[in-house]
């Protein structure tokens, strides 16, 4: 459906259906600064992707995106949209300057392109698109990491669930021992903190 390669991709936005929306530029190395986060420039993407209003990103999922989405290709053909709700809308800009717009439904995977936003017109393909697709469209690309640190930088978590609580400790030979004594399952306790420390 849309035959382009994701190294022509220059700019991407998202817009989710519930008017959400997600704006990735794709600036070179001399216009990144050290706060752009994504994957290193490559041949085939010789930039890095910048997530606007934000300083990281979740860069394998974008990624993830990109591959799904370009080349654009139609799991089936169909003659009619029916009624397309809920809309995901994905604008691509391309290094020629030209920008192309999808609609798609994520419930009956249908997909239209958008020549007109005002009022909407749409283009006479109508296609259904891959279920992945759908799911790479619906990720979290914000970066997720709330709190920055090592493994081996925790020492003690504490736990609480209801009204009971519990800690747990870590010591210099990376064994594990709760507050009241109670014994600790090592393996889980490890994984307790590593999942921690993202």
């Amino acid at each position: 459906v849309l035959d382009r390669s994701p190294s022509n991709l220059t700019a991407l936005t998202i817009k989710r259906p519930d008017g959400f929306m997600y704006q990735f530029s794709c600036v070179s190395d001399k216009q990144a600064s050290n706060d752009v986060d994504g994957h290193e420039p490559t041949p085939q993407q010789p930039c890095r992707w910048k997530l606007l209003g934000h300083n990281r990103l979740e860069s394998q999922a974008l990624e993830g995106l990109i591959t799904q989405l370009l080349p654009l290709n139609a799991t089936r053909w169909h003659k009619t949209a029916g009624d397309m709700k809920n809309l995901y809308s994905i604008q691509f800009g391309f290094t020629d300057g030209k920008l192309i717009q999808y609609a798609v439904d994520p419930a009956s995977r249908i997909a239209r392109e958008i020549i007109s936003d005002h009022p909407p017109y749409y283009g006479p393909d109508v296609f259904e698109v891959s279920k992945k697709l759908i799911e790479s469209l619906d990720a979290e690309y914000r970066h997720r990491t709330v709190l920055e640190f090592k493994a081996d930088e925790i020492v003690k978590v504490a736990v609480t669930r209801g009204n009971r609580s519990i800690t747990v400790s870590k010591d210099d030979n990376d064994q594990f021992a709760s507050d009241d004594e109670q014994l600790i399952d090592q393996a889980a306790a490890a994984g307790l903190f590593d999942t921690l420390a993202g």
